[in-house]
């Protein structure tokens, strides 16, 4: 019995070695680097949701802060700040251009008592201050007698 049980293990251990050999052979290491943008996979349970593909999957984006293992990391989320330690199977990269640009800027008159004088102070826009543009939409006709 024992002479079986030890056959057993020696194969299981030998097929063990030539999947792992087979597995580190096509592994690659980790594509993203400490303070890249990335989006982060969290799927979460449809609560009062009547359409499961329209739930949103990806959040973020976030900021890797710092490697705990080749495939553990710590991120940052941008908004929130929060901290979160994530396998990297879990992330993919932000490739959005308004991470990459800087903050825009306004410009603000202050008026001074000193021979009506102004200084002008630039205060670092937020992204909640910013608007997107949104189209204009036209009412219907049955509508234009009231405008």
């Amino acid at each position: 019995m024992r002479e079986a049980h030890n056959r057993i293990r020696e194969s299981t251990q030998s097929a063990a070695k030539t999947q792992k050999t087979y597995f580190d052979k096509y592994v690659k290491g980790s594509p993203f680097a400490v303070g890249q943008f990335v989006w982060l996979y969290w799927p979460r349970a449809p609560v009062r949701q009547q359409k499961k593909k329209l739930t949103q999957i990806w959040t973020g984006p976030w900021k890797i802060r710092q490697y705990k293992s080749p495939i553990v990391v710590e991120i940052q989320h941008t908004v929130t700040h929060k901290h979160q330690t994530v396998h990297v199977d879990r992330l993919t990269p932000c490739t959005s251009q308004l991470l990459d640009t800087p903050a825009p800027v306004i410009t603000q008159q202050t008026p001074t008592d000193n021979n009506n004088t102004t200084t002008l102070t630039t205060v670092p826009l937020s992204s909640s201050t910013l608007r997107r543009s949104s189209r204009h939409r036209n009412p219907p006709t049955y509508l234009s007698s009231y405008e």
